[in-house]
C-alpha cells in the first residue's frame, strides 16, 4: 500500500484498520450461535437476547463491524445471496441476514423503529404510529429472512426515569422483536445495561453474554492478548502504509507494553487511539517509526484516559521510560 501523505490519511487508515483478537473471535461465535438458534427454530418461536456491555474504547463497535465483514459477508457469498466477487461494501450495505443499527443520541422508540424500517428498505420509514411501524417491521423481518438484529449504543435510547408506565412500554417494544422470533444483541457501555435489562423480565430474556474482559495486567492470559494486539498493531502500521518500519510497542522487558496498558486503561481501542496520535507526531517529524517520544506526546494530548484512571496525570513514557529506546525492525 502506498505511504500516507497527510495526517488525514493516517486517520482514515486507522478507521479502516481491523485487528482480530480472541475476544472478538469469541463474540463472533456467540453471534453465530444466536443466528443458528434462529435458523433451527420454528417460524415465530420466541428468541432470547444477547448483550455486549463494556467501557468506551473497548472495541465493541469495531468487533461488530469485523463480524459483518468476515463471517456475514462470507456466508452471503456462500449462500449465493450475491454473486461471487461482489464488492464487500455493496454486500454489507444490501444484506439483511444481520441488521446493524447504530442508535443516535436521544433516540426515542419511534425513531428507533424508523431506523430499522430504513434498514429493511421500507419506502416510508417514518410513516405511522408505533403500532403500525412495528407491524411493518414484523412483515419485513420475515420477508428478508433476518437472522439477527444488533442495536449499538443503546445508552442513547431515551427512556424516562420518572414515568414507570412509559418505561415499561419502551421495554415491551424492545423485547417485541424477541417475541416475534428474532434474536437481538444489545451493545453499549456498562452503564447502559440497566436501560435494557433493568427488571426481572429483561433479565430472564438475556441468554447470550459476550464478555469483554476488564483486563488485569497481572493476569498472564489478559497480558498475552494485550501484547499480541500491540504487536499486530505495529505490523498493521507498516501494511497500511502509515509507518515505514515496525515500531516496538512491547519493549525488551515489557516496559513499553506496561506503559501502554497503564495509559490506555487496558482498553484495546484506547491503545489504537494513543498510537494513532503518536503516528501523527511521527509523521510531522518524518520519522520512520513510532518512537517513545511520540507516545509520550500522544499521552499528553489525550488526557481523557488519564482523567478516568483515578485522576492520575502520570505519563509513564516520560516518568518511567525516559532512558528507554524503541527497537525497530526494517519493514
Amino acid at each position: 500500500m502506498e505511504m500516507v501523505n497527510s495526517k488525514g490519511q493516517i486517520a482514515a487508515r486507522f478507521r479502516a484498520m481491523r485487528i482480530v483478537h480472541p475476544l472478538a473471535e469469541a463474540a463472533f461465535d456467540i453471534m453465530d450461535d444466536m443466528r443458528v438458534c434462529k435458523q433451527d427454530s420454528d417460524d415465530g418461536e420466541e428468541q432470547l437476547a444477547g448483550e455486549l456491555f463494556a467501557d468506551s474504547h473497548a472495541g465493541k463497535s469495531t468487533t461488530i463491524r469485523m463480524y459483518l465483514e468476515t463471517r456475514v459477508y462470507n456466508e452471503c457469498i456462500a449462500r449465493g445471496l450475491f454473486p461471487s466477487g461482489t464488492d464487500k461494501k455493496d454486500v454489507l450495505k444490501l444484506q439483511k441476514l444481520v441488521l446493524f443499527i447504530e442508535i443516535p443520541a436521544d433516540t426515542r422508540v419511534k425513531a428507533l423503529l424508523s431506523a430499522l424500517l430504513k434498514k429493511l428498505d421500507d419506502p416510508f420509514p417514518t410513516k405511522g404510529n408505533v403500532t403500525e411501524m412495528l407491524h411493518r417491521v414484523q412483515i419485513l423481518l420475515k420477508k428478508h429472512n433476518v437472522e439477527l438484529i444488533i442495536f449499538d449504543e443503546v445508552g442513547h435510547l431515551t427512556i424516562p426515569k420518572t414515568d414507570d408506565d412509559e418505561a415499561a412500554k419502551i421495554h415491551n417494544h424492545l423485547t417485541s422483536f424477541l417475541r416475534m422470533g428474532y434474536p437481538v444483541l444489545f451493545v453499549g457501555i456498562k452503564a447502559a445495561r440497566s436501560k435494557i435489562f433493568g427488571d426481572s423480565q429483561g433479565e430472564n430474556r438475556s441468554m447470550y453474554d459476550i464478555d469483554f474482559l476488564d483486563f488485569d495486567y497481572s493476569n498472564e492470559a489478559h497480558r498475552t492478548i494485550f501484547r499480541d494486539f500491540c504487536a499486530d498493531l505495529s505490523i498493521s502500521l507498516v501494511e497500511k502504509g502509515i509507518m515505514r518500519e515496525w515500531s516496538d510497542f512491547v519493549g525488551d522487558g515489557d516496559e513499553i507494553l506496561s506503559a501502554l496498558f497503564e495509559v490506555s486503561l487496558g482498553l484495546l481501542g484506547g491503545v489504537a487511539r494513543i498510537v494513532e496520535r503518536a503516528c501523527k507526531f511521527a509523521f510531522d517529524e518524518k520519522a520512520l517509526k513510532v518512537e517513545i517520544r511520540h507516545l509520550e506526546a500522544a499521552v499528553d494530548r489525550l488526557k481523557g484516559f488519564a482523567n478516568r484512571s483515578k485522576g492520575t496525570r502520570r505519563n509513564p513514557f516520560r516518568d518511567g521510560l525516559a532512558a528507554a529506546k524503541v527497537v525497530s525492525h526494517a519493514a
